[in-house]
Parts: C-alpha cells; sequence; structure tokens
C-alpha cells in the first residue's frame, strides 16, 4: 500500500489493519524471524558496518623507517660527483621495504616506470605483484609481490586510493610528470574525500597519499623517446638539481636511435617556407 503522503486515508487503513494484529503473536513472529536471519548474518567486526577496513584508519601502522642521513650523497667538490636522486631514493625504499615486510604494510605503485624511475633496488628484497602464468623470462614476478605495475596511471591511482583507505597502509606512487595529469581528476576526489572526513568525528585519519613525479627532460630533446632520457642526472632550464644532489657539469645527449631533433636555425628555415 503506497502513496501515503498524497493518500492519508491508506495511513488509517494501515493503523486499523496493525491494530487488529494481536500484539503478542506479531511479537512472538518478529523474534523468530530475528533468530532465523540472525543465526545466517555476520557479527562483530564482520557487519558490513563495523568492518574495520571500511575505516582503515583503525589498522593504520607507523612505518619503519631507516635514517635517511644514510643516503646522502657524499660531494667532496662542487660539481665533482655524479647522482641521481631517484636513483638514491630507490635504495632508501628498498630498505623501507625490507623494514616493513613482516607487517606487510607498504607498496610502490607505478605505471610502467618502477625501473625507469630508478627505483629497480626494490625488486632486491620483493617482487612485482603478478597472479596470472608465470613463465621461465619473466622477471621478478610473485603472486606476494609488493609492487604494484601496470601500464595505467588511472588503475596505479585507482589502486593506491583502495589501499590507503581500506587496508590503512602506505603506499608511494612515481609518474613521469608528463603523464602524472592523468589523474588529476582523481587525486582531486581523493582530496575531497580526506576533506569530508575530516568532519567526521568517528572516521579515522589514514596515511597520506605520495606520489614522486619525475623529471622528463635534459640536456637536448630527442625524437627517440622524449618521456624517457638514458641519463636523469644531466642538468635543464627546466630543472634544478636538489640540495641533496651534485650535478656533473651540463652535457648534450647522444643522438638515440633516430637521432637528435634539428638545430634551431633549421627549424626557422623551415616555418619560413611553409
Amino acid at each position: 500500500m503506497g502513496e501515503m503522503h498524497e493518500k492519508p486515508g491508506h495511513v488509517k487503513l494501515l493503523e486499523a489493519w496493525m491494530e487488529e494484529l494481536p500484539a503478542e503473536g506479531a511479537v512472538r513472529r518478529l523474534r523468530k524471524a530475528q533468530a532465523r536471519t540472525g543465526r545466517a548474518g555476520p557479527a562483530g567486526e564482520r557487519r558490513m558496518g563495523a568492518n574495520p577496513h571500511g575505516n582503515g584508519g583503525l589498522l593504520l601502522q607507523d612505518l619503519r623507517l631507516p635514517d635517511f642521513r644514510k643516503y646522502a650523497v657524499d660531494v667532496k667538490a662542487p660539481g665533482a660527483t655524479d647522482a641521481e636522486a631517484t636513483r638514491v631514493m630507490g635504495r632508501f625504499l628498498r630498505d623501507v621495504m625490507k623494514l616493513n615486510l613482516p607487517r606487510r604494510n607498504f607498496r610502490l605503485f607505478s605505471p610502467d616506470e618502477n625501473n625507469s624511475n630508478r627505483w629497480q633496488d626494490v625488486l632486491e628484497v620483493t617482487n612485482r605483484a603478478w597472479m596470472a602464468d608465470r613463465y621461465d623470462f619473466d622477471d621478478k614476478l610473485a603472486p606476494d609481490g609488493r609492487v604494484m605495475e601496470m601500464l595505467s596511471e588511472h588503475q596505479c591511482q585507482g589502486w593506491l586510493e583502495g589501499y590507503l583507505r581500506h587496508r590503512a597502509a602506505t603506499g608511494f606512487f612515481s609518474c613521469y610528470e608528463a603523464f602524472i595529469h592523468i589523474i588529476d581528476s582523481m587525486f582531486n576526489q581523493h582530496a575531497k574525500w580526506l576533506k569530508v572526513c575530516n568532519h567526521i568525528a568517528w572516521r579515522r585519519p589514514i596515511a597520506s597519499s605520495t606520489t614522486c613525479s619525475a623529471p622528463t627532460s635534459g640536456g637536448r630533446t630527442t625524437t627517440a623517446s622524449p618521456t624517457r632520457i638514458p641519463d636523469s642526472s644531466i642538468t635543464s632550464s627546466t630543472r634544478k638539481p636538489s640540495r641533496s644532489e651534485s650535478i656533473s657539469p651540463r652535457r648534450e645527449l647522444s643522438p638515440v636511435r633516430y637521432g637528435s631533433l634539428p638545430a634551431e636555425p633549421q627549424l626557422r628555415e623551415r616555418r619560413h617556407r611553409r
């Protein structure tokens, strides 16, 4: 019987029907129904509203971290040391992973860029997560791997957000700066979710969303693959070295596969002809 708001007469009919029911019999039937369904339903934290994975902050554990000062680059003289910030970071993340393996609360997420972003040292202590068939020529694949790698920025960002919210663990996302904008809207929605949660008393804080936006250019741009420069320690006008690294004097990249781009005067001449 619907349309209760539009037809007050229906409310009267419902009231009359309920008044005719024997109260004791109705209560007994209700208790029997509750007993039958109660045995089949989950209890305690297995209930949907009480599951701690729905309020991941309840499960959050601090990461065990090595002393970051041990990873400092030894700079004996200005401009005399070659170093790559991301490669040093890879060694640091390897040791973070190793320290937290017993807790299983740390993962790396990368859209097919883990090694090219110089984090390959992490694979000394764990593998890439892989549930499908494996072959002899596969490289560092295992069902229990802690590196989530797939050529999809959306997929990796979605994995990371779910890992932070429901597993209450810590994740690190790496991506080239040229492609990081692909997940702008996803990150914005995650930030809005965090903002709302700050006003909900029972929602516990979760780990931060950490992203490494790796530089994609240095020296002269080449036509082969401008987003995969072989030597990321090369300086350019668009990238300044951080305090933790010393960059060698600027040097140009040699032509890669297809050769370098035409010199600037040649470009101007072509535009003039057009």
